[in-house]
């Protein structure tokens, strides 16, 4: 990010998430039917954060919920963000 300047600065992450920090689904059904609502329940199903912008730090929000579905007669991945109600 240069905020137009001819300063360039790139982060380089060190480390990786914590195990903890992973989703977890508690309750889907374990059939799957395209077209077909189902509930889903779990923990950490969004991101961490919320947007931030300041005048050095501007941040992406990861607060999102994500679907990923493979079908395992295929192989074929899906990935959705469902409609939540929470």
């Amino acid at each position: 990010m240069t905020y137009g300047s001819t300063d360039v600065e790139i982060y380089t992450h060190v480390g990786k998430p914590h195990p903890a920090w992973a989703p977890t689904i508690s309750m889907i059904s374990n059939t799957l039917t395209r077209g077909t609502t189902y509930p889903l329940a779990g923990v950490h199903l969004n991101g961490s954060r919320k947007a931030q912008l300041t005048a050095m730090t501007p941040q992406m929000a990861t607060n999102y919920p994500i679907v990923r579905i493979t079908n395992t007669g295929t192989g074929h991945v899906f990935t959705r963000a469902p409609t939540t109600t929470a």
